[in-house]
């Protein structure tokens, strides 16, 4: 969004009753697999603090257009928005 001139603000919407209900918990580890479910978690946690801080250094206004529930991550997510609506 900063490289385009022409963007002036950022706003995060959805579709659906859901801002965001966070992670997929249809992508976590079966039985057998290599990664542990902390790790799962663990990652998962590092790729969020990643998108979050990048919210927080956009030069730029980001707005949260929430008319819905929002969970987990989402709570963050809204969190790191400028304004939320």
């Amino acid at each position: 969004a900063t490289a385009d001139q022409g963007v002036r603000t950022v706003i995060l919407g959805h579709t659906g009753g859901t801002f965001c209900a966070g992670a997929d918990l249809s992508e976590a580890p079966q039985s057998g697999g290599s990664a542990s479910p902390s790790d799962v978690a663990v990652g998962r946690a590092r790729e969020l603090t990643r998108l979050l801080r990048r919210i927080l250094e956009l030069r730029l206004p980001v707005i949260a257009a929430i008319d819905g529930h929002v969970r987990a991550g989402g709570l963050g997510l809204v969190g790191a928005c400028d304004i939320a609506v």
